[in-house]
């Protein structure tokens, strides 16, 4: 059998060290989420005029793939496809796209 370690008989067994005049630490504040983005979409279409108004990126995102993938002419084809955008505030259907402006603030 090994033999046991003696310690001193007056000195306690403690789990941390502590330091004299230590200073506590400082406990810093969690930063805010970031604001969330305000984007509009103006569109000129074949029905009219559309301002689409997002603060959502998903639904921006997916508005924009809407917007990229609609033709910009006429194809001459008799039944062109018919493209739709939902907001909660609005829902645009149109053929073709003759412009957009997308404005971020």
């Amino acid at each position: 059998m090994p033999p046991k370690k003696k310690t001193a008989p007056n000195v306690k067994k403690t789990s941390a060290v502590t330091k004299k005049g230590a200073k506590p630490k400082k406990v810093t504040a969690t930063p805010a989420p970031p604001a969330p983005k305000n984007r509009q979409i103006e569109l000129m279409t074949n029905t009219g005029l559309y301002t689409l108004s997002f603060t959502d990126d998903a639904a921006f995102e997916a508005a924009m793939a809407v917007v990229k993938s609609a033709p910009s002419e006429p194809t001459g084809s008799r039944s062109t496809r018919q493209y739709k955008i939902t907001t909660p505030d609005l829902t645009c259907m149109f053929h073709i796209i003759d412009r957009y402006v997308v404005h971020e603030s």
